[in-house]
């Protein structure tokens, strides 16, 4: 699939590498990747060979410069100057889990930039409860939140060194049996480039990023009126069904999808061509 690789000077003086993947002439989407991700994390789907990807690395990952402290609403912010660059008004914007936080603050604070939000295996707010049921990569990271950014920092740095040398099947060998028959040789071999990318420069935009989707979110949900569809894996152990329900039941335009036996990797297919479907 062809791609353009760029380099964006934001107002503030901070870099934002960025990627389109696909044809001038292709329907334009906006992609956030999910945790530890880079604008490589382009799926296999053949769908995708149908639209233009316009994809960034968030501060701090791949070629991104680093904000120490971002919040959410830093990256929509980066998102809107993005598209002013390539010349875009708006597009539709699809979200995946870590994504999906960025992408609610895209809608809510940029919402003529929005055409439509697809959210897929979002990333929420757990209870204490809900942790014991979670991958313990990320139970585990529940728990080290409460010591404290460089306690965070410092387990990531530990993830992220499985991540980078084996791909993120090295730390969630506890997933549901649906995501790790999905880890086929070919999307290994992406997770991997992916990932390396993605922390070539280590954790700590990783940590940025943590903190802040775990943390107050600096936007209010009911703003993001437009039209949202979230798409979510019954048997998700990343980010649990009853924390997305909860989530969902805040936002006054959004349709819940639940899909049945599956966990956190789904399959884009009928979300990709959802979108044509939206308007």
């Amino acid at each position: 699939m062809p791609f353009e690789d760029g380099r964006l000077a934001l107002r503030d003086g901070r870099t934002l590498a960025w990627r389109t993947w696909g044809r001038q002439s292709d329907r334009a989407v906006v992609r956030l990747q999910g945790s530890a991700g880079s604008r490589l994390a382009r799926g296999p789907n053949p769908l995708e060979s149908k639209l233009r990807l316009v994809m960034c690395d968030r501060p701090g990952l791949g070629g991104s410069s680093r904000l120490p402290g971002r919040r959410l609403s830093v990256v929509a912010d980066d998102l809107a100057e993005l598209l002013d660059f390539l010349e875009m008004e708006s597009a539709p914007v699809v979200a995946r889990s870590a994504g999906g936080p960025h992408g609610l603050a895209f809608a809510a604070n940029h919402p003529e930039r929005v055409q439509s939000l697809v959210i897929v295996s979002g990333g929420c707010h757990v209870t204490p409860e809900e942790r014991a049921g979670m991958v313990a990569a990320n139970a585990r990271l529940a728990e080290v939140l409460d010591q404290g950014w460089e306690a965070v920092r410092d387990y990531l740095a530990t993830l992220g060194r499985a991540m980078t040398s084996a791909g993120t099947r090295a730390v969630v060998t506890d997933a549901p049996e649906s995501d790790r028959m999905r880890r086929d040789a070919t999307s290994q071999s992406a997770d991997l480039a992916n990932r390396r990318e993605a922390l070539r420069r280590g954790v700590d935009g990783w940590a940025d990023e943590t903190v802040a989707i775990t943390g107050e979110w600096d936007f209010d949900l009911s703003d993001v009126v437009v039209e949202t569809h979230w798409w979510h894996g019954s048997e998700d152990t990343t980010v649990p069904l009853a924390a997305a329900r909860r989530l969902v039941a805040l936002l006054p335009n959004c349709r819940l999808h639940v899909v049945e036996g599956r966990g956190h990797l789904l399959d884009s297919a009928p979300i990709l061509a959802s979108i044509g479907q939206q308007t």
